[in-house]
């Protein structure tokens, strides 16, 4: 189902899509099992299934990535070919291009976190804010961890200038 100007307009052989505002999923060519709600959400999306992005520009870069939420304006906006990602809030996982297993709940938590190796869990404003390629980190509070950049395997909670680190860290929380 479309609704919008240029929804669905590219679709060839997929099936079970929903699509509503300008250009949501106007790439949209064999992928399967889609909703978008949006200006331009899942906009360049071509093979990927199982997406949900509500949002202006939510998982608007998508390609091939499967099986992804994203809730909030420019949540996941620059994800190709992740998997299994979760950004829920304003600019949540903005960056990621191809990073897996990412959970980003709260505006701008994880927003520059890259592809490769992933795994992060973000959970407040603009937690894991910096993060580019650190993986295994969990990060809780507003400002939880916003200055990691590579770090791995870390915990961090409350706010990034807390003076105390967790055991097994090297980074202030």
């Amino acid at each position: 189902m479309a609704l919008g100007v240029l929804s669905l307009s590219s679709v060839t052989s997929g099936s079970f899509n929903t699509a509503q505002g300008f250009e949501s999923f106007y790439s949209n060519t064999t992928d399967n099992h889609n909703a978008a709600l949006g200006y331009r959400a899942l906009c360049q999306n071509g093979t990927g299934s199982f997406n949900t992005a509500i949002g202006d520009l939510a998982l608007n870069s998508n390609i091939s990535g499967n099986s992804n939420t994203a809730l909030g304006h420019n949540a996941l906006a620059f994800n190709n070919t992740g998997y299994s990602n979760i950004g829920i809030g304003d600019g949540a996982l903005y960056t990621s291009t191809g990073g897996n297993n990412l959970v980003a709940i709260g505006d701008s938590a994880l927003y520059n976190q890259q592809s490769g190796l992933a795994q992060n869990t973000a959970v407040g404003s603009k937690a894991l804010f910096a993060n580019t390629t650190g993986f295994a980190n969990t990060a809780v509070g507003f400002k939880a961890g916003m200055v990691n950049t590579t770090a791995v395997n870390n915990s961090f909670l409350a706010k990034h200038r807390a003076s105390k680190t967790l055991p097994g860290t090297t980074i202030p929380l």
